[in-house]
């Protein structure tokens, strides 16, 4: 679609987008959450990164589930659905902008400008992803793997002592390549059908991508909790960070339609279809236990050190609390909660849980790794 095209469509599609998307809970609640996150990002160490990973968590948040083929429209007007609908985070972050602006506090005006900026260039990621083929639920997959990488890789900056200029284009920088490493590399799932989410996430592997976050989970145990135990609070960071991009997106699918799941139900052994609570619990469990058994281990070779703040106890329970609130969301949907919503819960409790542990970092004269030379952990 060219510039000119993509224009025209826009100013067609947006404005009675607006009015029917205001009835979705999740528009809402991301657009109070960019708000309240762009606020919370202002004068941290790290504003950079976290802003760029507040913004990436709304914007698929607001994207949520895309009504039936509107995902995989290539040259359809239609496929700019995900941006529209990542306005919501972006005014939330813009009204946070003007507001801090008028405070006299540009600094803090610039991390919410940087909200809004990664909210838009992820949910175009989105779209990229759906415009070449793939399922819905991958391309949030995908899109929230793109920015995790992104911002910490803009935290290790922060760490080793670079300015807010070199976290953000660090940040910047690491965004752009892995978002088009993975679109060049991805193979296209090539549903075309109303029960397209359905039929592909059936066929796929509940876990794709593990083998990444195995590998960097085990090194992360191997370089926070013995090497550099003043950095074990890194292996929190990892471990959350995964799950979130492995587990929440698949977990919070809508339900199939009913014929697909009487379908699936009846097979033999009655396999868990993609949207059931079964399948969901199995999911969350199973990303949890994948993440969790290396801070087991550590906590067990380090012994009494396992409890001291940013431990491998600690990773365990913010681990645990993110298994928690995906599994409750999850077993909402359908009763309490749409599919929308429930992802938007867990996202936005994600970016609200992101700041608070950077809040941490910063009033704690002694955080691992970010304020202190002592270690926290070590055999």
């Amino acid at each position: 679609m060219r510039p000119a095209e993509a224009l025209a469509a826009a100013s067609r599609l947006v404005p009675p987008l607006l009015r029917i998307e205001g009835r979705r809970p999740a528009a809402w609640m991301t657009l109070v959450a960019a708000f309240g996150g762009s606020l919370g990002c202002q004068g941290r160490p790290a504003a950079g990164p976290l802003a760029a990973a507040v913004g990436g968590l709304l914007a698929v948040a607001a994207v949520g589930h895309l009504p039936g083929d509107v995902g995989l429209a290539v040259r359809n007007e239609m496929s700019l659905l995900p941006v529209a609908r990542a306005l919501w985070p972006v005014v939330g972050a813009l009204l946070a902008a003007t507001w801090l602006a008028t405070q006299h506090a540009p600094d803090a005006a610039a991390a919410a400008v940087g909200v809004a900026a990664s909210a838009v260039a992820t949910a175009a990621l989105v779209a990229a992803f759906l415009r070449s083929g793939v399922i819905e639920s991958v391309a949030a997959t995908r899109s929230l793997a793109s920015i995790g990488l992104a911002a910490a890789a803009g935290l290790a900056v922060m760490v080793a002592g670079g300015s807010p200029a070199a976290q953000g284009a660090t940040t910047t920088a690491v965004w752009g390549l892995a978002a088009g490493s993975t679109l060049t590399s991805q193979t296209p799932d090539r549903q075309t059908t109303s029960g397209s989410t359905w039929a592909g996430s059936r066929r796929r592997r509940p876990l794709a991508g593990s083998g990444p976050a195995m590998a960097s989970a085990l090194a992360g145990m191997a370089g926070f909790y013995f090497l550099a135990p003043q950095f074990a609070w890194a292996y929190a960071v990892i471990a959350v960070g995964w799950f979130v991009v492995l587990a929440v997106p698949a977990a919070t699918l809508p339900a199939g339609p009913r014929a697909a799941a009487r379908l699936v139900q009846s097979a033999a052994g009655r396999p868990a279809g993609p949207g059931s609570r079964a399948q969901a619990v199995s999911l969350v469990a199973t990303t949890a236990g994948l993440l969790a058994w290396p801070a087991v281990v550590a906590a067990v070779l380090v012994g009494p050190e396992a409890w001291r703040a940013g431990g491998p106890l600690t990773a365990l329970a913010a681990l645990g609390i993110a298994a928690g609130l995906t599994m409750v969301a999850a077993a909402s949907v359908g009763a309490r909660l749409s599919g929308d919503a429930a992802r938007a819960v867990v996202l936005s409790a994600a970016a609200a849980g992101a700041i608070a542990a950077a809040a941490w970092g910063a009033r704690m004269p002694d955080a691992p790794g970010l304020r202190g030379p002592g270690p926290v952990v070590g055999p």
